[in-house]
């Protein structure tokens, strides 16, 4: 009767002892780290996804003053197109590369479009008017596929290859 008493009140012990650590130590440390977690924001009107620390307007600002120009910067929005796309899908991404012609913040990728191989770097009126000739001749009811071509290492995008269905 005894040990059954002495065994009772150690697991009460032992069950206020791991409810002491519960609330003295891993809460604050899961409220702190949701505090400092970075908050994540998806916009699908076509802006770009990006993830925002939790900090004022004017830091935001000032630290987007203070970034150079990168030339190899990737438009990270068409990697959202890779794959079998519709027509509505295929606007959206020949609108995205006719914007970052005007951008000089993103690095101009070469594209193949049903075989023809467009370098915004060798010829930049012919790249334009065959990007909006492309546009053009997307009909509703058609359908595309898109991939990408990496470099040796896999670590960019050399060129985007969009193939109509």
């Amino acid at each position: 009767m005894l040990k059954n008493i002495f065994k009772i009140i150690f697991i009460i012990i032992l069950l206020l002892f791991i409810l002491l650590i519960v609330f003295a130590v891993i809460r604050p440390e899961y409220i702190k780290y949701k505090q400092n977690k970075k908050e994540v924001v998806v916009d699908t009107s076509g802006e770009r996804a990006t993830s925002k620390n939790k900090v004022s307007d004017n830091e935001k600002n000032s630290s987007a003053q203070s970034k150079e120009y990168d030339s190899f910067t990737l438009d990270d929005r068409i990697l959202l197109y890779e794959g079998d796309l519709n027509s509505d899908s295929m606007n959206k991404l020949i609108d995205i590369l006719l914007e970052d012609i005007e951008s000089t913040a993103f690095t101009k990728l070469d594209i193949n479009l049903n075989g023809t191989e467009l370098s915004y770097y060798n010829d930049k009126e012919n790249y334009i008017s065959n990007l909006n000739n492309f546009k053009n001749s997307i009909k509703q009811e058609n359908n595309y596929y898109v991939e990408f071509e990496y470099n040796g290492i896999r670590s960019s995008i050399d060129k985007i290859i969009v193939r109509s269905k």
